[in-house]
């Protein structure tokens, strides 16, 4: 908190001399921060740097904080009103942060005039000095690669498109970029919805807006300023063959209690994919056909005493898991979801043999 509120102060002392007029030699780039080791970091980050050495500045805007003192912090993130901001920090400072998380960091010096630089630095000073630095974060549709790539769009009045990949869904690009880290991709996966299954024609990662700017001719140059070769691989446990381990051990075990246990997870999770769409202003979790196999049915499957509708319940449930492994045959997260297809309906089998 110390630190945010030095970083304010030189800020603002600084904002008075470089606000009306910025030096011919400043220089205006686009730094690409390359993945972390944590999940919110497993797609990098995006950020606008400010060069200015005759007037002894060299700061970032950065679109990517956010306030985890914020209250009731996490059913904001859940629901999708979680607030983020804009701020400046010392370049200095941040390529310290990104050397010790040993994350590259790749920079790409626009070629603008004088103008457009001045028109830019308005622009982003606007931004941070109002409100409009708060915004509400969007996974897809609104983050720091998108709100850094429309302030320079609008400078150079111009489009920075997507130049990869647009045949290519969301959830294709987002599982490659997971990479191994499986729990992590199923999660993602189970809670994400339709529309990451539509063709990925919006640029919303930094490495796209990276690709998309070695394209366009107002791109000066590029440097490396931090390079680790650092694959960051997930640790041994985090595997798919962990999980159908698990699913196998608990059909092998073959117990009631377990079956039911499981079962009831199971479906308080369906319960919760329905219920967060209506809870939810995240699009990617609207729609979500997952609730198919991780169903609510299987609570009433497991609790009800009568017969005759546990019966009825589990013949809708074993329609409506063919249902999705027809759905999901053309989908990326098909090989990822087979060992749930294979040993849940087994689990419900077993189940009504054992009750």
């Amino acid at each position: 908190m110390m630190r945010k509120y030095i970083l304010w102060f030189v800020f603002f002392g600084l904002f008075h001399g470089f606000s009306q007029k910025i030096s011919s030699d400043t220089k205006i780039s686009i730094l690409t921060i390359g993945k972390g080791n944590e999940l919110h970091s497993l797609f990098g980050h995006t950020a606008l740097r400010l060069k200015d050495q005759r007037n002894g500045l060299d700061i970032v805007y950065n679109f990517g904080y956010f306030d985890f003192d914020t209250p009731n912090f996490y059913l904001k993130f859940i629901k999708g009103d979680l607030l983020y901001h804009a701020e400046i920090e010392q370049y200095s400072q941040l390529i310290s942060y990104y050397n010790y998380l040993s994350r590259d960091v790749k920079e790409q010096e626009l070629d603008l005039n004088l103008n457009q630089k001045q028109e830019l630095i308005n622009q982003l000073n606007g931004i941070i000095l109002s409100n409009q630095r708060f915004y509400i974060y969007k996974f897809i549709d609104d983050n720091c690669t998108t709100r850094v790539q429309k302030v320079v769009a609008k400078i150079l009045l111009t489009d920075i498109e997507k130049v990869k990949d647009t045949t290519l869904s969301y959830r294709k690009i987002i599982n490659n970029y997971l990479g191994d880290r499986y729990f992590e991709k199923l999660g993602i996966n189970i809670i994400f919805g339709m529309r990451v299954d539509e063709n990925a024609k919006q640029l919303f990662l930094p490495n796209e807006l990276f690709e998309s700017l070695e394209k366009k001719e107002f791109k000066k140059s590029n440097q490396t300023i931090l390079t680790f070769n650092t694959n960051h691989p997930a640790p041994w446990w985090n595997s798919f063959w962990l999980m159908l381990f698990f699913l196998a051990s608990v059909f092998l075990i073959n117990k009631k209690w377990i079956y039911s246990a499981l079962l009831i997870i199971l479906g308080l999770l369906g319960l919760f994919f329905m219920s967060i769409g209506f809870y939810s202003l995240h699009q990617e979790v609207l729609w979500n056909y997952n609730v198919l196999l991780f169903n609510p049915i299987l609570l009433f499957i497991v609790l009800s005493k009568n017969k005759t509708l546990v019966k009825k319940l589990s013949l809708t449930f074993y329609l409506l898991v063919l249902i999705y492994f027809i759905y999901l045959l053309n989908k990326d997260h098909f090989l990822m979801m087979l060992p749930f297809l294979f040993f849940m309906p087994l689990y419900v089998w077993r189940l009504l043999k054992q009750k």
